[in-house]
């Protein structure tokens, strides 16, 4: 949970999320964005609880994200680089849509997370 609250802060403080999330207290802990993690997990949860999923699936919808991430990452990669280096960020690319295809219909939960994100950064 540290981890991910610091990286919440740092994206708040890059003007990426939220200002609110970027408030620490009198110790430096980010606890506002300590707490919305706590809220979005508590409602993970609920989800898990409340629609009697199983772990593989709950594992199933994390990894997704992590994939999306790391997937936009490689896209950065691309940007930033060419001949040699842009052989490798295409193949890794190809890699990378290749195993989003096993995830079938599930992939449209982070998929709508990252166009929620897109949104708030065109309005904000």
């Amino acid at each position: 949970m540290w981890g991910a609250s610091r990286s919440i802060y740092s994206a708040s403080k890059d003007n990426k999320l939220p200002k609110f999330l970027s408030r620490i207290n009198k110790y430096g802990s980010p606890h506002t964005a300590i707490a919305t993690l706590l809220i979005a997990w508590a409602i993970v949860l609920g989800i898990y609880t409340t629609f009697n999923l199983n772990l593989a699936t709950m594992f199933r919808f994390a990894n997704q994200n992590f994939v999306i991430m790391y997937l936009t990452s490689v896209a950065a990669y691309l940007k930033l680089n060419n001949g040699i280096r842009r052989v490798f960020g295409l193949t890794t690319l190809a890699v990378i849509v290749v195993f989003m295809f096993s995830y079938e219909y599930a992939l449209i939960y982070p998929l709508v997370l990252a166009t929620l994100a897109i949104v708030y950064q065109k309005f904000k």
